[in-house]
């Protein structure tokens, strides 16, 4: 998670994302500021910009349209600029943490399925 300003699909997809919607927008982030206080604090709090250095091979599934999208886009390169294998599947028109949806949307099944093939190859 980036707890600095708002910016990209956080802003501009909060309006559509079933989970990470306007309303956590309009809470969460004042409430972050307050907790959290300077700039400075937020950035050392985020955990995308935290020394990832020697983590193990990651796999991180994202919808293209979802509110915390960017966030994962951040996540991942940083993770690789810093020598992590991380691989990325990236799915279109589907909330934040559509895999927990499986009963229901065909793609939250197949996000599963290729987690655990991941595992599987890992």
């Amino acid at each position: 998670m980036d707890y600095t300003e708002p910016q990209g699909s956080l802003v501009h997809y909060a309006a559509h994302d079933l989970i990470v919607t306007q309303s956590v927008y309009k809470i969460g982030i004042p409430y972050l500021a307050i907790k959290l206080g300077s700039h400075e604090n937020r950035v050392k709090s985020s955990p995308v910009y935290r020394s990832m250095k020697n983590l193990p091979p990651m796999l991180v599934i994202a919808s293209e349209h979802e509110s915390c999208y960017d966030m994962d886009v951040l996540l991942v390169n940083n993770a690789r600029a810093q020598g992590v294998k991380v691989d990325f599947a990236v799915f279109k028109y589907l909330c934040h943490v559509f895999p927990m949806l499986k009963a229901i949307i065909p793609e939250g099944s197949e996000a599963i399925d290729a987690m655990i093939e991941w595992i599987n190859d890992h």
